[in-house]
């Protein structure tokens, strides 16, 4: 069975506050059902049927648009899905298909280019030329030439969509077309030219964007290629201006000039922080490294009112090139923002909206364009899809459970509890959107529980059909994702195509075992234990021995105890040493390392280790230090203490080498 279409409807009045769902049920190719749920909202629903048995598409049709009428006559409102009374579903585009979509959008912009009209179907002509740049409909591009030239004076907004639907095409012809725009739009827009231009550029021009340098730090560090480094200083930036932006916060508007000193301390780091950021992604489609560098960093972008525009410009860069990595760590970003939307009252000027109504359209923007790609081009809905889940792997309590408190427009006090993620839209939508534990809020600003009841759904995500369509990409989605949720989406798809399992590669099936999600790090445990034992391939055990997991470790070290050589695969004991639990280092490692006859080339690679690791030790990390190379005893020589106490400057080099000066198993050394 599966559900066609579905009304979610919702009723508050006085004391009154419940929910009505309608669902059209496909049970076979000529066979329908009409089921309904109704409740208390946040209640568990109470289940019906309004077809006892199977019954036409058309008369099921006819039953369920009875029924949403008969309850939107009630006051209900419709959520989300169809509206039976307009017959109006969220999008004219989830009706049509997308083949029908661009005909119709074509047909709209031919009629305003040989009529010469500023509206169409009350759409605004900006809007279809905009919409038409998404789509890259070719059918589209002398139309949107023609109403450009038709133009005289008009708003920026208008020019603003010609700029960026022409630079989509990525046409060598339209160059000149671009270039003219310059003139005609703002400052504040004239970026989207150059953008659009980017789009064409040359050998030559590529080699010159190449060639830009970055600002001081960051360039040295991501000359050297160490990515670790470089994030670290873009982490300093991003702290260093939300400080000094909070003392310009909690400084009143009325006290101009301590606000402005502050604001003079801020500008400099905001053009550091622009020129970090532009500079890097101008070069970023052209050089991976570069790509792989500003995506992990848009993890530290300062959100505030200063570093808005930055957010916009780098969304409408990445929107324009496709770049859904980069488009998903952005939308990601300004979905982990708390912010409030409201208007901020100014002295003698018109009031305007709090950087919170920015937000909320940015939120609400991501959300209709991942429903819009979903219609007209599969391949990027699950590439934006994956990338969306993805990208929360570097957040931890932003997306916490958390409840609100508040009072009912009766005047009562009502708590309610969210789940974990709920103020995701997108990331909630790709999940759980076809399920039924959750509901969009009326305000759309996050997802509701409208169920309590259900609390393990199977494959409860939007777009079912889709991802069945591409099941390799939840086994990409499995192994990088950190997150126990989207582990179980993508688990759930590939149980139902065993097939993707049963080819997947030792390398694809191997980051399985640091999987949150038990069920997920079970099978996976369970498939690699019976490929060991009929391969006796290393890799496996390397891999458990270096699991987040303990009784996945303690298997790997039940081999090794019959197989030491294992021990000596490259970095691997110093790999552990680090990785596994205090508990069974000291039980397990420890006296295995201890009986080893030939200790002396995991010695050297742990001194290696240990010279790298940057002063002062962490007190962890130091005493295991101490404790392997006590146990590794045997193979340590009088070379290797001397790299440790070659600095002048007494540090922990010295104190590590003085406990293994006494250890007795070092008495003979001269």
């Amino acid at each position: 069975m599966k559900t066609i279409k579905k009304t979610l409807l919702h009723f508050e009045k006085g004391t009154s506050n419940k929910v009505y769902n309608v669902y059209l049920i496909k049970v076979s190719s000529s066979q329908y059902l009409v089921n309904f749920e109704y409740g208390r909202y946040g209640a568990t629903l109470r289940e019906g049927t309004k077809t006892s048995s199977p019954i036409g598409l058309e008369e099921a049709q006819k039953i369920y648009d009875s029924l949403v009428v008969s309850k939107v006559n009630k006051d209900y409102k419709v959520v989300s899905g169809e509206n039976s009374v307009t017959k109006v579903g969220t999008s004219q585009r989830e009706i049509l298909s997308r083949d029908a979509y661009a005909e119709l959008l074509v047909s709209r912009l031919k009629r305003a280019s040989e009529e010469n009209l500023k509206t169409v179907d009350n759409y605004s002509v900006s809007r279809l030329i905009y919409t038409a740049g998404e789509l890259k409909l070719e059918e589209a591009k002398p139309y949107i030439v023609t109403l450009y030239s038709q133009s005289t004076k008009e708003e920026n907004v208008f020019y603003y969509s010609v700029a960026w639907a022409l630079g989509r095409y990525r046409d060598e012809a339209l160059r000149s077309t671009i270039i003219s725009l310059r003139d005609k739009l703002t400052d504040s827009s004239k970026y989207i030219v150059e953008e659009a231009l980017f789009l064409l550029k040359s050998e030559e021009e590529a080699k010159e964007i190449n060639a830009l340098e970055l600002p001081m730090p960051f360039k040295i560090s991501l000359k050297n290629s160490n990515l670790d480094g470089f994030l670290a200083q873009v982490k300093i930036l991003e702290e260093m201006i939300d400080s000094t932006y909070l003392k310009y916060q909690n400084i009143d508007s009325w006290y101009k000039d301590e606000r402005q000193k502050i604001k003079d301390e801020l500008t400099p780091l905001l053009k550091q922080l622009d020129e970090l950021y532009l500079i890097l992604y101008t070069g970023a489609s052209i050089d991976p490294y570069k790509h792989e560098a500003i995506v992990k960093t848009t993890n530290a972008l300062p959100i505030n009112e200063f570093t808005f525009p930055l957010f916009r410009r780098l969304y409408k860069m990445a929107e324009m090139r496709d770049d859904y990595a980069m488009l998903a760590e952005l939308i990601t970003k300004i979905e982990s923002k708390k912010m409030a939307c409201y208007e901020i009252y100014q002295w003698q000027k018109e009031n305007k909206k709090s950087l919170g109504c920015s937000r909320l359209y940015f939120k609400k923007r991501s959300l209709r364009y991942l429903k819009k790609l979903a219609i007209t081009d599969e391949k990027a809905y699950i590439e934006l899809s994956k990338n969306i889940l993805l990208s929360v792997n570097g957040y931890t309590d932003e997306f916490a459970p958390f409840e609100t408190d508040s009072y009912s427009e009766q005047g009562r006090w009502q708590r309610k509890r969210y789940d974990a993620f709920a103020v995701h839209l997108t990331f909630m939508y790709i999940l759980y959107g076809a399920g039924k534990r959750y509901i969009i809020a009326p305000s759309k600003k996050m997802w509701e529980i409208a169920n309590k009841s259900i609390k393990d759904e199977h494959r409860p995500e939007m777009h079912k059909d889709i991802w069945d369509k591409q099941p390799k990409v939840a086994l990409e989605i499995l192994a990088k994702s950190s997150v126990e949720q989207v582990q179980d989406f993508a688990f759930a798809i590939l149980q139902e195509h065993p097939d993707v399992i049963k080819n997947a590669s030792l390398e694809e099936l191997l980051p399985m075992l640091n999987a949150n999600s038990i069920k997920v790090r079970t099978f996976f445990f369970e498939l690699l234990k019976e490929r060991y034992e009929e391969s006796g391939e290393d890799e496996i055990i390397e891999h458990c021995l270096l699991s987040s997991y303990d009784d996945i470790v303690l298997y790997a070290l039940d081999i090794i105890i019959q197989k030491t050589k294992i021990l000596y695969i490259e970095n691997l004991v110093t790999r552990a040493i680090f990785s596994i639990s205090k508990n069974i280092f000291f039980s397990h490692l420890v006296p295995l390392l201890r009986k080893l006859e030939n200790p002396t080339p995991l010695v050297e690679e742990l001194l290696t280790k240990l010279m790298n690791t940057t002063l002062p030790l962490d007190s962890e990390v130091k005493s295991r230090m101490i404790v392997a190379f006590r146990a590794l005893s045997k193979g340590v020589e009088v070379k290797h203490l001397e790299v440790m106490m070659r600095e002048e400057e007494i540090s922990d080099y010295h104190l590590i080498a003085s406990k293994l000066i006494r250890c007795p198993e070092l008495d003979g050394l001269e």
